[in-house]
């Protein structure tokens, strides 16, 4: 974990967009869905600040939703209630996990 860590730190410290993406594993047709579920997060965690909040990936996914946004040069605006394919997967991961 603390050698993944210590990648998410080099690459915020390289400050390109292709190495972000690279190291988020989008595909660019996903960028809109992955905009929505990762600004969800950031929102998720600035209203909860759960203890022991880790900056550095709070920092990479900010990056990551704007880098996205550069490369697609669209603003995407969905509601609040929208399932996409992440939030199905991050359910099923959390469901087999219970099993």
């Amino acid at each position: 974990m603390e050698d993944f860590r210590q990648l998410i730190k080099e690459t915020l410290d390289e400050g390109k967009d292709s190495f972000i993406i690279k190291l988020l594993q989008i595909d660019v047709k996903d960028f809109p869905q992955a905009i929505c579920v990762l600004q969800s997060e950031l929102q998720q965690h600035q209203f909860e600040q759960p203890k022991g909040t880790d900056e550095i990936h709070q920092a990479f996914i900010q990056r990551g939703v704007d880098a996205m946004k550069r490369m697609t040069n669209d603003e995407y605006e969905f509601p609040e209630w929208t399932i996409n394919k992440y939030v199905i997967r991050s359910s099923e991961s959390v469901q087999s996990t219970l099993s």
